[in-house]
């Protein structure tokens, strides 16, 4: 058995606490997955990396995810389940045994918007032109940046510029690197371009320092600045690309 890693189990663990006393039935819980740190008045709070679960879930064959209120529009990314939004443990089991009926979440319909948080557009760029030339057919052709030079000499800003003249990534591609920013709680925090604090070794841009703040491994899908493209329409924007 395994430790208790996260406050996320916790309403895993009092569900199956539950079902084992008989308290609700077991038949309800087969085909469900629950995920919420639970306070000690029983209300559920929401917690890191629902929308990984959530696709974990769907490839198991579950069919139901009750999360806390707050992780429901991310956890609704996801087709093919039936999205809880538990306010506390008590309602939780009301539902389970069939005294009260809770209503699946939906999906917030909310108009398709241009990025906004990209304020630096790469059209204000005057000058630098081998540079900015060299830069365009680099993201053109998908390639990974590296820029050095001496201070002043226009990396940064050219850099903070680069989300604007990327393409838009398809929903696999959001998703895929919504999932990083999900597991490391950093949805909702939108910043055009990532600037990692210097000096800095190797060794934490790849792997080192607060997990959440590692360079590489946050950036996916090519350099920081572009993971902030997925993160610049909201979470539950997202979805509107299917409808």
């Amino acid at each position: 058995m395994s430790e208790k890693d996260s406050s996320g189990l916790d309403l895993p663990i009092a569900v199956g606490l539950l079902a084992s006393y008989g308290m609700v039935p077991e038949a309800a819980v087969q085909n469900a997955l629950f995920s919420a740190e639970l306070s000690l008045d029983g209300n559920c709070r929401p917690i890191s990396g629902i929308l990984p679960m959530a696709i974990t879930a769907r490839e198991h064959g579950l069919t139901e995810f009750y999360v806390a209120p707050s992780n429901a529009d991310e956890a609704l990314l996801i087709d093919g389940l039936k999205v809880y939004a538990v306010e506390n443990l008590a309602q939780l089991v009301r539902h389970l045994t069939g005294t009260e009926t809770l209503t699946p979440a939906v999906t917030k319909q909310i108009k398709d918007t241009k990025d906004n948080a990209f304020s630096d557009d790469f059209a204000d760029v005057q000058g630098s032109i081998r540079q900015s030339v060299r830069l365009r057919l680099r993201l053109a052709g998908g390639h990974n940046v590296l820029m050095v030079g001496v201070p002043g000499s226009g990396k940064t800003m050219l850099a903070r510029r680069m989300p604007s003249i990327l393409p838009e990534l398809t929903k696999e591609e959001a998703i895929e690197i919504t999932k990083i920013y999900s597991i490391s709680g950093l949805l909702g925090r939108i910043r055009a371009c990532d600037h990692a604090p210097l000096p800095q070794s190797a060794s934490y841009l790849l792997d080192g320092g607060d997990d959440r703040r590692r360079e590489y491994p946050s950036s996916g899908r090519g350099d920081a600045c572009a993971s902030r493209r997925a993160l610049s329409r909201r979470v539950a924007g997202i979805q509107q690309e299917d409808a």
